[in-house]
């Protein structure tokens, strides 16, 4: 099966597997998602997911990915991809302290805050 011709319907989820990333669409949104995984600071992972054409790592979308993990990282099994799993970086800072961003956790959609300088992942994503 070609990357570029995988799509994977449910009832409340499609799946398109293209070859850099995935487009993920449900409830009227439609989200492109890179298969790259970025590990490390929050100002390393951010300037990679911009450089894969990234800009949209907002805890919404992070909080709809949570909330179609499971459909997901099926799909991702059945591509031989890394599944989402873990806290994500979001691209939103605190405005209560500048050395910390928001993440949120791909297990249950839950954000929280954690100084820029620790270690989260982050995936490229773009709105469609």
């Amino acid at each position: 099966m070609e990357l570029n011709s995988a799509v994977m319907s449910t009832e409340m989820v499609t799946f398109t597997a293209e070859e850099k990333g995935f487009i993920i669409e449900a409830d009227g949104k439609k989200l492109w998602v890179s298969y790259a995984e970025f590990k490390g600071s929050y100002n390393i992972t951010m300037a990679l997911c911009k450089e894969q054409g990234g800009g949209d790592e907002t805890v919404e979308n992070l909080q709809f990915i949570a909330r179609y993990r499971d459909a997901i990282n099926d799909a991702l099994k059945k591509l031989g991809k890394e599944p989402i799993s873990g806290w994500y970086w979001t691209n939103k800072l605190t405005w209560w302290r500048d050395d910390c961003a928001l993440i949120v956790s791909t297990s249950n959609g839950i954000s929280s805050n954690a100084y820029r300088y620790s270690t989260n992942t982050a995936r490229a994503i773009s709105i469609l």
